[in-house]
């Protein structure tokens, strides 16, 4: 019999699972849409939804032999929990914005802020678990003292499905109460929140396995001594199955929102650079940005009648040396994350006219989600050097005007994969890793699907729009701080 894995992912707005064996081969790929946005976060419908999928898995490949399941979440998430794991909120996610506030009111009255994010790796940002808990405090304290343990999406999940409070050390880094200099918990962080450690997960590394649980595996149809490995964050494992491990490579992803990450083996110090343990000692670095998927969705359910498809056929019906022109948009409608974590701006569009249409208008909205990624992309150049390569993943893959737009601002040569669910697999890969069927990690060498190189005479074009962009952005700025 066939022996494989499955590679688990629980996205902002979907559930996906990937069956991949010993020879990196996809067997099986299931998909379900569950937007954890729209649900308000039903954590009792998610699980059922986790179930169901890898019953559904399971069901089609009935002469498989699965060892492990590997898990991927979305991260930063936040979840109060009771001594029998309930939830006693809904989930708290990366774009929760609860805690601005509280934030604000931190930096004011704190001279500790870049010692913070030397000791964490986490920008001064309301996506980490420490600000949230902060606002639970002040402004819920009846949930507050009640909770059993502050746990993520990722500890739900693996509660659920092994009755153990474990967190991988990845996902710990990205609560902004873990100390990545000695990986434990910072005793003087939990003593500033006023929690102890008790109050949360034990740490273990990345490949740590736990068994699954006996009635899961019966309702499942999983042999019981299945193991189930805690894994990491979802753009942390796409960094992975994309084949961003090799030295001096950088992913791009650009889905529900957008991020560049790249591996290292030293910490940065740069307080704008997130930078969590990875494997191995070796840290995951990089820049995220609140725009994407998000930022066209509001567009498009707002202002057009015509679908993204539409849009992007229309755009790509234009002359491809045709004047690259139309207003500058910041795409901060959910304020920003990277590069400079301000989450008071806002999103605005200068230089519309009469003359602009729907399809100038999602052009240059497009334009100005990869003008934030690039802002990204210069911080990490400028601490890390240039990448030799660019390897994409996510939704915007699909989309040739896009990868096409991306490589002529960067300037650089932008690599699509065939792996069409990077995430997914490279869960599955750090279960191979677990159970002793894959040796290393860095093996892992997907095969190129498409390469975009950057036009010289666009790239000028988008120069010089970008300045205008940083202007812009610059002046905005200026006038909320």
């Amino acid at each position: 019999m066939e022996k494989a894995v499955i590679g688990l992912d629980i996205g902002t707005s979907s559930i996906k699972a990937v069956l991949f064996n010993k020879e990196k081969r996809i067997i099986s790929l299931k998909k379900i849409k569950f937007n954890l946005i729209d649900n308000n976060s039903r954590l009792d419908m998610l699980f059922d939804k986790v179930k169901n999928i890898l019953i559904e898995l399971k069901n089609d490949n009935p002469n498989i032999e699965i060892n492990a399941i590997g898990i991927s979440t979305i991260f930063p998430s936040l979840i109060p929990v009771d001594i029998n794991g309930n939830a006693l909120t809904s989930l708290l996610g990366w774009n929760n914005n609860l805690a601005h506030s509280i934030i604000t009111e931190f930096k004011r009255n704190n001279k500790e802020v870049l010692e913070l994010c030397y000791k964490t790796g986490c920008p001064i940002h309301e996506s980490y678990s420490i600000w949230k808990m902060l606002w639970l405090k002040k402004n819920n304290p009846i949930i507050f003292n009640k909770t059993y343990k502050f746990i993520s999406l990722s500890e739900y999940i693996i509660y659920k499905l092994t009755g153990k409070f474990i967190v991988s050390y990845p996902i710990a880094s990205t609560t902004g109460l873990f100390n990545i200099h000695n990986f434990d918990w910072d005793h003087s962080i939990l003593g500033m929140i006023g929690i102890s450690s008790e109050q949360l997960s034990s740490c273990k590394d990345i490949f740590h396995s736990e068994k699954i649980k006996d009635e899961i595996a019966i309702e499942i149809g999983l042999n019981n001594q299945l193991k189930i490995i805690i894994g990491a964050g979802d753009g942390m494992l796409c960094h992975v199955g994309c084949g961003g491990t090799k030295k001096s490579m950088m992913s791009s992803t650009l889905g529900t929102s957008g991020a560049l990450r790249f591996l290292s083996d030293k910490k940065t110090n740069n307080p704008l650079i997130w930078c969590h343990p990875l494997f191995d000692n070796k840290f995951i670095c990089g820049v995220a940005i609140n725009a994407g998927g998000i930022t066209t969705n509001w567009f498009i359910n707002n202002f057009t009648k015509k679908n993204e498809k539409e849009l992007l056929e229309e755009l790509g019906d234009m002359e491809i040396n045709s004047d690259i022109d139309g207003p500058i948009f910041l795409p901060f409608l959910n304020g920003e994350r990277g590069p400079n974590y301000n989450q008071n701006m806002n999103a605005s569009m200068v230089g519309l006219k009469s003359s602009d249409d729907e399809v100038s208008i999602y052009r240059s909205i497009i334009e100005g989600i990869f003008f934030n990624l690039y802002q990204g992309y210069e911080k990490i150049v400028e601490e890390n050097g240039k990448p030799l390569q660019i390897i994409a993943s996510g939704g915007y893959t699909k989309s040739d005007y896009k990868l096409q737009m991306q490589a002529d601002i960067f300037n650089e040569k932008i690599i699509v994969p065939e792996i069409v669910e990077s995430t997914a697999v490279g869960t599955a890969i750090i279960a191979l890793k677990s159970i002793e069927e894959l040796s290393n990690i860095s093996e892992v060498n997907p095969k190129i699907k498409k390469v975009f190189y950057p036009n010289k005479e666009r790239h000028n074009k988008f120069k010089v729009r970008y300045e205008i962009f940083k202007k812009f952005y610059e002046k905005s700025s200026g006038k909320i701080n």
